[in-house]
């Protein structure tokens, strides 16, 4: 149909909206990750009345599952190498200097502005999660102290070693320390040992070192720097559990430039992935590099092992020290307020069966692969001002529901008067008699 000026009708003169098949299109591949309370769970395993979780961290509902068939995928690609996969008219909240607000823009829609490098070119950008998911989790050693075990210390020996020579951090650790147990020093490296010793009075035999016991039981015990990992209990824990996490990383491998840049180095590759996501998982944005050593033996020039560097931001750096001397250097810059993730490009990405679902968050928004934040809504709830449905499937309920306060009309109740074009020019002609409608 198309549709002329509407006036002297009988609905209120304001902006309209013609709307159809609620949850059509929006969609993602059935193997796309959605986060909920404690995990991921895969975009087809998701159902009516499952929790999810929202960029603000509170929790949202799954109030509607819509599978889409067999559709051509797009891999939308950001600035820090993390990526999603969408169909072309799935949804986005875009954020861009030249505009005065978010825009509700469909994944075609950011290919098309893309290509208009000069103009659009490294400007188009989403929005960061708080971080703030997750439950509180029941964590087998401190957070804070696992960080600086795997950021400084020594695993392969058999004990809980770390060495980095700076009191603060020392008496960090003492202080998350379960009862019992206590920090000594000798040669610089620091040890965490039983506050009675192994051997204990009116005990028979060894009494075995809790923290080496549990380290066993999380695979981290007798590793290499290179082999160390962060268990996925503490990859999911709530927010406070994966800040300490953090910090205590930071604290012993981290560094602030005289740029106040953060970054982090280790020689495990599956630390650097592990850590990344921790950073995006707490609201940040990390890219890993990588630098190849070289040391010299008996004359001879000879490669090290690879080092992974991560480059870190996030809004409050300032958070992700407990040391002072390197808290106090990560300041936050007059733009740290306004980090966010920008988007570098659209690729095809071949065709898989996909699905879209609706969340009950008023903003529509929920979180996918690698944290992205991303968009469940339909049509109707980007429209402002009320709503006119022709609904051909009689589903005005549904409609009802995505549009909230606003009011919304109904062409007709009878379901043949929405599917028969010209019966919907004749009601809409009865009832906007100088809308000039036609077919």
């Amino acid at each position: 149909m198309a549709f002329k000026k509407m006036s002297k009708t009988k609905y209120p003169p304001r902006l309209w909206a013609l709307v159809g098949y609620p949850g059509s299109g929006k969609a993602q591949p059935l193997t796309a990750k959605v986060k909920v309370p404690g995990a991921w769970k895969l975009m087809g395993e998701i159902k009516i009345g499952d929790i999810v979780c929202s960029p603000n961290g509170g929790a949202s509902r799954v109030t509607g599952v819509f599978p889409q068939g067999i559709r051509f995928v797009y891999q939308v690609t950001f600035s820090d190498h993390r990526a999603v996969r969408a169909t072309g008219d799935h949804l986005w909240e875009v954020f861009c200097k030249f505009w005065d607000y978010a825009r509700i823009i469909t994944t075609d829609e950011i290919s098309r502005l893309l290509s208009h490098e000069k103009t659009y070119g490294n400007r188009l950008y989403v929005r960061l999660s708080t971080g703030e998911t997750g439950a509180e989790a029941d964590l087998p050693i401190d957070p804070y102290i696992l960080g600086v075990l795997l950021g400084d210390g020594t695993l392969s020996t058999g004990r809980a070693r770390f060495s980095k020579p700076e009191p603060d951090l020392v008496r960090n650790v003492e202080q998350r320390l379960k009862p019992g147990y206590k920090v000594t020093t000798s040669r610089s490296l620091h040890s965490i040992v039983q506050t009675s010793g192994a051997r204990q009075k009116g005990v028979q035999g060894v009494t075995p070192n809790s923290y080496m016991e549990t380290l066993k039981l999380l695979g981290l015990s007798g590793l290499r720097s290179w082999e160390k990992f962060i268990p996925s209990i503490y990859l999911h824990a709530s927010f406070e559990q994966r800040l300490y996490l953090l910090r205590g990383l930071l604290d012993t491998d981290g560094t602030v430039g005289l740029k106040k840049t953060v970054s982090f180095s280790t020689s495990s590759s599956q630390l650097a992935r592990n850590v990344q996501e921790l950073i995006w998982s707490l609201g940040g944005l990390c890219h890993i590099g990588l630098k190849q050593p070289s040391y010299t033996y008996h004359g001879d020039k000879r490669d090290g092992r690879p080092a992974f560097v991560l480059s870190i931001r996030h809004p409050d750096p300032n958070a992700l020290f407990l040391v002072p001397r390197k808290r106090d250097r990560a300041v936050e810059t007059q733009y740290s307020h306004l980090l966010k993730l920008r988007i570098e490009s659209v690729d095809p990405d071949g065709q898989e069966e996909c699905q879209c679902i609706r969340v009950s968050q008023p903003d529509g928004l929920y979180i996918t692969d690698n944290y992205v934040v991303t968009h469940n809504s339909t049509f109707a709830t980007q429209m402002r001002g009320p709503l006119l449905v022709v609904d051909a499937d009689h589903r005005f309920r549904e409609v009802l529901d995505l549009a909230g306060e606003r009011e919304v009309y109904e062409l007709s109740d009878v379901a043949t008067d929405n599917t028969d074009p010209d019966r919907v020019a004749a009601i809409l002609a009865g009832n906007m008699p100088d809308s000039d409608v036609a077919t």
